[in-house]
């Protein structure tokens, strides 16, 4: 699980929940792992955001690898 600075969170209205993903804006429902801020569809939100099962999303496994 990658940990983000409790500022940079309350800043960007991402959620902080052990189940679903830490790049999820519930604010504006996209999604931060996108580089362009991808509006997130409610089939993606059931399917990845809002489970543990966020970590086989492409938009996550994506940020990751631009990452290393």
């Amino acid at each position: 699980m990658i940990h983000i600075p409790v500022s940079s969170v309350i800043s960007n209205g991402m959620t902080l929940t052990r189940e679903g993903c830490t790049y999820k804006n519930t604010l504006r429902c996209i999604c931060a792992a996108s580089i362009t801020y991808l509006t997130i569809s409610d089939n993606m939100k059931a399917k990845y955001c809002d489970t543990e099962n966020h970590d086989s999303c492409p938009l996550f496994l994506s940020k990751l690898m631009r990452g290393s």
